[in-house]
Parts: C-alpha cells; structure tokens; sequence
C-alpha cells in the first residue's frame, strides 16, 4: 500500500473508531488531515456551521453507501448527514443522543434545508459526476 492509499483510508478508520468508542467523529482524531475531503465553511455558505464533501463519494471503501456530508460543529465535532430531499442524521445510539444534544434547533433547520434544497448538486458530487470545484461554484451561485 503507497501512501496515497494509506492517507485515503483514514476517514473510514476515523468513522469505524468513534462508532466503536460511541463518541462523535472529531476532526482531532485524523493524524493526517481529512484526505480527499473538501470544505465548504460557513463564512462561504452563510450557515451556522462548515459542511464537508467526500471527494471520492460512492467509490470510497466503507462499511456505508449512503450518500452523506459532514457538519462540522464549532467544538471540531463531525455529523454525517444523508444527501437527500429530507436529510437525517447517520448515527444510531448513544452517538445520535450526543448529536441531538449539539445539533438541534434553528442551526439544525438551517443545515437540513440547505442540505435538502442542495440535495441534486449534492448527489452529483457525491456520484462523480461534478468535480468539487464545479459543486462549490454551484453553491456560491446559489447563495447569492
């Protein structure tokens, strides 16, 4: 394995750890940084918090295929959310009470509807269709 490869399968050994240790992916636990992930902050989106896009999407190997984005909260914790006309979140258990306790609300109405009303350009992204920079223009279009 070179190292691009070992780099890209840090996002799923991140995922795998918080769902096994039931506590929030956070952005402190990648070693490398989050290859092959882009983001979208709030300062260029106009919401509560920062999303960010799996650049590899369907083709990354994961125990997952379900379309999703993170949210990233201020606190650097991640919140996988579906891609989709009504977008939940992506965790079970004692994970999701910790998530509903942090993300709720006017913030979370905000992050869904965006999500929700974004969802087609989403999905292209996610199924490589657009490139990332073709998704955020889209967005920036969007928002303003």
């Amino acid at each position: 394995m070179n190292d691009l490869e070992k780099l890209g399968k840090e996002v799923a050994t991140v995922e795998m750890k918080a769902f096994q240790l039931q506590v929030l992916e956070n952005i402190a636990m990648y070693k490398d940084g989050i290859f092959e992930m882009a983001n979208w902050p709030a300062k260029s989106s106009g919401l509560p918090y920062g999303l960010w896009f799996d650049d590899l999407g369907k083709t990354r190997t994961n125990t997952h295929s379900i379309p999703r984005v993170k949210v990233l909260m201020p606190d650097g914790n991640m919140i996988s959310v579906s891609i989709e006309e009504n977008p939940r979140i992506l965790l079970k258990g004692t994970q999701l009470v910790k998530v509903e306790r942090e993300l709720k609300g006017k913030k979370k109405t905000e992050m869904f509807n965006y999500i929700s009303k974004h969802h087609q350009i989403m999905l292209q992204h996610w199924y490589g269709n657009i490139q990332t920079l073709d998704l955020f223009t889209y967005l920036e279009k969007e928002k303003n």
